[in-house]
């Protein structure tokens, strides 16, 4: 039985996650950046995204965050991946 799947679109994949690979982090280090809002950004992001049900001081009391880790994936069963195209 799949312990993952995943629909885009028309596809369906299905992953049995420990059958298919392991995730090995490379380094506990973590490289974090935290950048503030400023008003030019947040009157941008509200330009972008009207349906936003927040308004300047809101976005602007958030940051934006990015994380970086180094993973790999090591591949243990490439049959342990079942993929369906439902139409073309």
């Amino acid at each position: 039985m799949p312990q993952f799947a995943v629909i885009h679109d028309i596809l369906l994949a299905c992953i049995a996650l420990p059958r298919l690979a392991t995730l090995v982090q490379f380094h506990p280090l973590v490289d974090l950046n935290i950048v503030a809002i400023d008003e030019a950004r947040a009157k941008q992001i509200l330009e972008e995204r009207p349906d936003l049900e927040l308004d300047m001081n809101a976005l602007r009391s958030m940051v934006h965050l990015t994380l970086y880790q180094s993973y790999e994936i090591q591949i243990h069963d490439r049959h342990a991946v079942w993929a369906a195209k439902f139409s073309p």
